[in-house]
This record gives C-alpha cells, sequence and structure tokens, in this order.
C-alpha cells in the first residue's frame, strides 16, 4: 500500500476513508479503513471509531501480532485518544487476525 491522501466518504452519521498515513506506512500493511459508525450500526455495538487492517499474505502470525500491538500504540486501540471501539488486525489464518474491543485483552486473536 502505498503512503499519501486517498478518498473518504460520508453518510448520516458517519465517515469511511483510508488509515492515516501512521498506520498506512507501517510494515506489512496491504489495505484497510478508519470509519466512524453511527450509533445503532450493526457492526459493533456503540457509537466509535473502527479501524480495520489487512496485512499482506506473506505476513507470520508474530508480524501481525506485532502490528496489531503497534496500532495500539499509536493511540488506535480501546482506551486511545482516537476513540476507537474495534480494531481488526489480519488477513486470515495463515496470517493470524486479531481484535481488540471494549471488555477483550487488546489484540486478542480472533477464532
Amino acid at each position: 500500500m502505498q503512503c499519501g491522501a486517498e478518498p473518504s466518504e460520508s453518510w448520516l452519521g458517519g465517515w469511511r476513508k483510508s488509515l492515516p498515513d501512521e498506520i498506512r506506512c507501517l510494515p506489512h500493511i496491504a489495505s484497510g479503513y478508519y470509519m466512524r459508525q453511527p450509533s445503532g450500526s450493526d457492526d459493533v455495538e456503540g457509537e466509535g471509531n473502527v479501524v480495520m487492517v489487512d496485512v499482506e499474505l506473506d505476513t507470520v502470525r508474530e508480524q501481525t501480532l506485532a502490528l496489531c500491538r503497534r496500532i495500539t500504540e499509536l493511540g488506535y486501540g480501546p482506551d486511545g485518544p482516537n476513540e476507537v471501539v474495534f480494531l481488526s488486525v489480519g488477513n486470515g489464518e495463515q496470517t493470524g487476525s486479531y481484535v481488540s474491543m471494549p471488555g477483550l485483552e487488546p489484540c486478542s486473536m480472533r477464532r
């Protein structure tokens, strides 16, 4: 994935845009998005920001977990300054998939 601005979209009560540069420019990032979900959305309970990150297919689980932890350190996990209520990092079984949300340990393996 290349660093730099990408288009965004918005709708009543929410928005979706490309990952912030501080995430998008990290190693192993293939794609993803950063969105504001309005209250009442089916995706995650409550209102807040969601970060979805797909890693490159040759990324190993340890790298995916480290990436999830780094994104959390940057403030994009629950209890961080960016009001993220759901963080997902991974790309399936081979790379591992890790999630952070209220009530879970940060970067828990998705089963």
